[in-house]
């Protein structure tokens, strides 16, 4: 068998010596191998994969042996101890140890492996800490951490202080409370994992190209914030000026994920969720909304759709997302400072002329839905004179009353920009459509909010940077319409890490996602 180059002995069972174990092989699969070491017979210096899943093999290369043209490594739930001698392996790309819960060290010298983009821990939970030589790794570029009982104090999250090029990470199920600081610090991280993270009680400084996040089962989670240099990306289109081409890069919408985490309340510059009590007067005057305390310490059952399993009562609440702002509470009739009113789910209306500049536009309306029914339904402002129609598909509500007697009042104040709306302009409100949800309008109306220009400072001026509506979340065009949805921040992410695990090497990887 001098020309074999390819064998797979899997769970194979073998008596005697491997003296006359076949040379020359580039590629090795013996799951389940038998032995705690490799004997010396079995030769692979010209080895390029070698897959030893479910064995009993405690430690790689017991007596140190050049390897320089091993790039693929599978020692998925094997029994190994000591990860080390990596000078020996030069030319290793992907090393898997996932499910290996008895290994305790990863010797140093994996810095020296220069040309490694993966390296999969899941579930090395016996894992103390990571070499700091892992920063000295500029190819490294998928890091599969879940499983393996770091905290966020631990010196394990202190390893990235140089050029690392990290672009996926996963730390899923690890008891975590904040973002470890070397996560902070990924300068090109585009995908992150925290699933399951039930300690993780906020996320800051999170780096400026995530595209993807997955904060699911996060049930401690509270809060997230962005690296500076993505908050800059968020300010309104016609006042950023896009200089550099890494500002260029960075205009982008992450995806965030949430499902289950229902403590989060904020996410910096795209939602946040607080008691109406809670906020500042100042902030309700500016948005128009007066003669609300009353209803403040109501009682209503809420639901959010893009994040918790279950309804809850709670205080009446105000959300802000994509530049509008939402509260809802019980009631069968719509506050009188809604000047104009109609029945039913449609309203039409001619901007009014003022001296003053339209800075937002109050909707309100009132509704009933079937008791535990959360079904999907859109606002939506359609300027005919402009023919400019915006769109907001929200997911933050709140169910009927228990007193069957009174329904929802819903009121959004919808930040008008610069050219969305102008005196004479023709505009079509319609509220819950499409009707096929059983949600029942039985009144309508709208109010205007002008700038007075006798204020010295804005109080809705931070979330105006939060506006999102000039193309980073929201407002994405579709047939001359924009839309406003949660989903295109929630919307789960590309099936990146099927394809980057995935080896045409059979037996090589195991047969599972990057992210459960």
């Amino acid at each position: 068998m001098e020309k074999l180059r390819l064998l797979q002995l899997n769970y194979a069972q073998f008596h005697g010596s491997y003296k006359h174990f076949p040379k020359g092989l580039r590629w090795l699969s013996m799951h389940g191998f038998p032995l705690s070491c490799i004997p010396p017979e079995i030769q692979m210096e010209n080895m390029v994969a070698l897959d030893m899943s479910y064995s009993i093999l405690q430690e790689f290369l017991k007596n140190p042996t050049l390897l320089r043209s091993l790039k693929f490594l599978n020692l998925n739930s094997s029994k190994i101890v000591r990860m080390g001698n990596f000078l020996e392996l030069p030319a290793l790309e992907r090393l898997i140890l996932v499910g290996s819960e008895r290994l305790i060290v990863v010797c140093e010298s994996i810095g020296k492996c220069t040309n490694l983009v993966i390296v999969d821990l899941n579930g090395c939970a016996s894992l103390g800490e990571f070499p700091s030589e892992i920063k000295d790794m500029e190819s490294l570029k998928i890091l599969n951490a879940s499983d393996i009982n770091i905290n966020s104090k631990s010196s394990s999250c202190a390893i990235v202080e140089g050029p690392i090029e990290v672009k996926n990470i996963n730390l899923s199920r690890n008891p975590i409370t904040s973002l470890p600081d070397f996560v902070k610090s990924l300068s090109r991280l585009e995908f992150l994992c925290l699933e399951g993270c039930k300690l993780l009680k906020s996320v800051s400084c999170l780096p400026s190209r995530v595209v993807f996040m997955d904060a699911n089962k996060c049930t401690s989670l509270e809060k997230i914030t962005f690296h500076p240099e993505f908050l800059l990306s968020c300010l309104p289109y016609n006042n950023r000026e896009v200089q550099t081409p890494i500002h260029q890069e960075i205009f982008r919408r992450p995806k965030i994920s949430f499902l289950s985490s229902d403590s989060l309340s904020e996410i910096e510059g795209i939602r946040k969720v607080q008691p109406l009590a809670e906020v500042d007067k100042n902030i309700i005057c500016n948005l128009g909304w007066s003669n609300l305390e009353l209803v403040m310490n109501q009682q209503v059952q809420v639901f959010d759709l893009v994040g918790w399993d279950m309804p809850k009562e709670l205080p009446v609440q105000m959300l802000y997302e994509h530049g509008i702002f939402s509260t809802s509470f019980r009631g069968r009739k719509l506050p009188k400072w809604f000047v104009h009113k109609s029945n039913g789910p449609i309203i039409t209306f001619t901007v009014p002329s003022s001296p003053n500049n339209l800075r937002g536009l109050n909707v309100g309306y009132v509704y009933t839905v079937p008791h535990n029914r959360y079904g999907d339904w859109v606002d939506s402002v359609y300027n005919r004179t402009k023919e400019l129609k915006m769109m907001y598909e929200h997911h933050f509500r709140a169910s009927d009353a228990t007193d069957v007697e009174d329904g929802i009042v819903c009121v959004r104040h919808w930040i008008i920009g610069k050219n969305e709306m102008e005196e004479g302009d023709k505009v079509t409100i319609h509220v819950a459509w499409p009707e096929r949800n059983n949600v029942k309008v039985s009144q309508c109306g709208i109010s205007f909010e002008y700038d007075d220009g006798k204020q010295d400072e804005d109080p809705l001026a931070v979330y105006k940077l939060w506006n999102c509506k000039y193309g980073l979340y929201s407002m994405i065009p579709f047939d001359g319409s924009y839309r406003h949805s949660s989903r295109h921040f929630t919307s789960p992410p590309p099936d990146q890490f099927d394809s980057v695990t995935t080896h045409k090497f059979v037996g090589y990887i195991p047969r599972r996602s990057f992210f459960r």
